[in-house]
């Protein structure tokens, strides 16, 4: 397989003359001048006794040069550390030998490099290519364990190739909004730049990425939800909207009033959604059809992964049957796993990332909460994600979430919290729970202005237990 380096040395010398970045104050770099800012960078650090092996941060406050120090640490063979922050690492096993920085930031024991012009102003040949290091992202996979994923760089090529045999090549400049350090950015920014594409952001401002967005002559916008959202207002009110040719919203918790809002303005682009895990990037895709409004928690697996629903005794179940979703992921696009806990496969290249899924007939995978979302009531198991899932499509309700809770006998029953709308009635929604959720067994419904949410958007199950005695019958 191409190495990583010999890879983006192939793309820089066939793209010199073309715009690679386009930077938060509206200047441009060319792939050429991120190869030239790349060696140089890469000078400064083995000055500083930065060598091949050692694991190197980047806490520069410039995307762009930030990107250019990530092709330096390849370049030299070393490990790069994929945060902004070197207390993500703290306990993870990983240890930072250096810390490149614009000033003198809090970096642990690791050894300064104190970033400044003069670093550009060098005069360096070209590094040739070496095989690159590693990736390390820190992750909140699971709320309740902060673990370190590992890419080494033959996964990072094979996510490329995966990517672009699933969705095809992209059609010019993307912008990108989520955040520097994420582990979207990182994987957005380095298969647009294995496909020869610039990219513009994540440090432009939200408030000023539509005109940053025009004036760069993006064609792609990679966007959070929120993101879309501000930027659909943005281009209805300034216009230019017609430039873009597509839209990936890199998650599965979209609105459908605001996808349906966002194809009305970019009436000329294909819209992307997606649902994933980190060791799998995305897993399942569709392009969003708004007559359905199906938003990214279904589609097909992506073409090089298998997709499985299993029962509590690991064993397949069959269409539209919910249970834990397993992947199989192609040995070459396997990342290493996590590193202060369980490995990311199995034996057989299945990963569990613990997620509440069903797969139709047609192989379309519906993401439902996780795994932990299921629940037991009076010895049987009901999965709090799947009734939310039906319960969140009524008009009468913002969101929904099932618990556990006990009745005034200390009896096992269903807890079902509800945001309401102005159209709530509740006599209406005992009798929908009558009708079409009688195998569920005694429910307690109870109402709240604002649901809890956890930080990977879900109802927070767990604060709602602690609060349950408070809430009242709506």
């Amino acid at each position: 397989m191409d190495d990583l380096n010999s890879r983006f040395a192939t793309c820089f010398a066939e793209n010199s003359t073309r715009d690679a970045i386009y930077t938060a104050d509206g200047q441009t770099l060319s792939f050429g001048r991120v190869e030239r800012a790349a060696s140089q960078i890469a000078q400064g650090m083995v000055q500083r006794g930065v060598k091949p092996g050692d694991t190197v941060i980047c806490l520069l406050d410039s995307f762009a040069l930030n990107l250019c120090a990530w092709f330096a640490i390849w370049r030299l063979g070393c490990n790069l550390a994929a945060s902004a922050s070197v207390e993500n690492f703290s306990g993870s096993g990983v240890r930072i030998d250096a810390a490149l920085m614009s000033s003198d930031q809090t970096c642990g024991t690791a050894r300064q490099l104190l970033f400044d012009q003069s670093w550009m102003d060098a005069d360096v040949e070209v590094l040739p290519p070496v095989l690159a290091g590693s990736i390390y992202f820190p992750t909140t996979h699971t709320p309740r364990d902060l673990s370190v994923l590992r890419m080494t760089p033959d996964q990072l090529v094979e996510d490329a190739r995966i990517y672009d045999a699933t969705l095809g090549g992209g059609h010019g400049a993307a912008y990108l909004s989520t955040p520097v350090d994420s582990m979207r950015s990182f994987r957005d920014v380095l298969r647009a730049f294995q496909a020869g594409r610039a990219v513009l952001g994540p440090d432009v401002p939200l408030d000023q990425a539509w005109q940053a967005i025009q004036r760069a002559g993006a064609t792609e916008l990679f966007v959070a939800p929120m993101s879309l959202h501000k930027l659909t207002e943005a281009a209805s009110a300034a216009g230019g909207a017609d430039v873009i040719k597509r839209v990936f919203v890199g998650t599965g918790t979209a609105q459908q009033n605001m996808l349906k809002r966002a194809i009305g303005v970019f009436s000329g682009a294909r819209f992307d959604l997606a649902a994933g895990t980190p060791e799998t990037s995305f897993y399942a895709h569709k392009i969003y059809d708004p007559d359905s409004h199906q938003t990214g928690q279904i589609g097909q697996v992506v073409g090089a992964l298998v997709a499985q629903i299993r029962d509590a005794d690991d064993q397949p179940l069959g269409a539209d049957q919910a249970g834990s979703l397993a992947i199989w992921v192609p040995p070459a696009a396997r990342l290493e796993g996590y590193l202060n806990r369980q490995p990311a496969y199995d034996a057989d290249g299945w990963c569990t990332p613990g997620f509440l899924a069903q797969m139709d007939a047609a192989g379309n995978v519906t993401k439902l909460g996780r795994t932990d979302d299921r629940i037991n009531i009076g010895g049987a198991r009901y999965f709090s994600g799947k009734i939310e899932a039906a319960l969140d499509t009524l008009p009468m309700v913002r969101r929904t979430a099932v618990i556990r809770v006990f009745d005034a006998s200390g009896a096992e029953a269903m807890g079902i919290v509800v945001e309401p709308t102005h159209l709530f009635n509740g006599a209406d929604f005992d009798a929908l729970l009558q009708r079409g959720f009688r195998f569920v067994g005694e429910t307690i419904v109870r109402a709240t202005d604002a649901l809890p949410m956890t930080p990977q958007g879900g109802p927070d199950r767990a604060r709602l237990a602690e609060i349950w005695d408070d809430l009242t019958a709506p």
